[in-house]
């Protein structure tokens, strides 16, 4: 199997449809293109009609469906990588839409560069109620400074990297009571201290819907930070190059 898409669902209701059908649309382009494709579902503390639209929708690739109770997006999101039999591994959220040319794209780029790398779309649109464009930046851009990441997080978590690399470096709990949020970011720090690249995929995008009730806006709201891995900054920056220490000072 090429790729397993993985969608996680939650309470979206009727907004997981234009989501199910965005991704047949690009698990469709992609299967037209000659990649084998699966869809596994993870449905964490759903409800009902949630459980109702997805069982609805018809794909015609390999299709399963996980009913979870972990409440915790990134656990979720571990358990669907876990069941997964692709090669790489594409991650969306049930409320979000993929550019059809996504799974091609991505697959294409990911299979013609051999370093560790997550990738994403070039522009991520956020829409809802809130709206504004977000301009992915790639770790091998000259002006890319990773001390930024510290305070913000630059890459939405609706990447595609190797199934591989998530199971080695699976995705951060979260408890907001404590506050510890921020799953994407976290993991998105954690892979860096891996040795993976963050990289754009050219002429692709994401929609990202805004919304009050979303896990991200309870985030925000509950002022919790990202899990940092140990030691992460104090190692990395200044590195010759990501995933390398710098070279220690000699002894006086």
């Amino acid at each position: 199997m090429d790729i397993t898409a993985v969608i996680n669902g939650h309470r979206e209701q009727g907004l997981a449809r234009p989501s199910l059908a965005s991704l047949r649309a690009a698990v469709g382009y992609a299967r037209s293109r000659g990649l084998e494709v699966e869809v596994v579902a993870a449905l964490d503390c759903s409800d009902a009609l949630t459980r109702d639209v997805f069982r609805d929708v018809a794909f015609d690739v390999p299709y399963r469906q996980l009913e979870l109770d972990v409440d915790d997006l990134g656990e979720a999101r571990n358990r669907a990588v876990a069941a997964a039999r692709g090669r790489w591994i594409a991650l969306l959220d049930a409320d979000d839409l993929w550019s059809e040319n996504w799974l091609h794209a991505a697959f294409a780029a990911a299979s013609a560069d051999a370093r560790l790398a997550v990738w994403h779309p070039e522009v991520a649109v956020y829409f809802g109620e809130a709206e504004r464009v977000l301009t992915h930046v790639d770790m091998d851009d000259p002006d890319y400074d990773l001390a930024a990441l510290a305070v913000q997080n630059q890459w939405t978590a609706l990447g595609f990297c190797s199934a591989d690399l998530l199971r080695a470096v699976p995705y951060p709990t979260t408890n907001l009571s404590i506050g510890r949020g921020y799953e994407d970011w976290g993991w998105n720090m954690a892979v860096i201290a891996k040795g993976a690249r963050h990289k754009v995929v050219p002429d692709t995008g994401h929609m990202i819907r805004v919304r009050s009730n979303s896990l991200g806006s309870r985030t925000a709201r509950s002022r919790s930070h990202p899990a940092i891995p140990p030691g992460m900054f104090r190692t990395l920056v200044g590195a010759k190059d990501f995933g390398d220490p710098p070279p220690r000072k000699a002894a006086p």
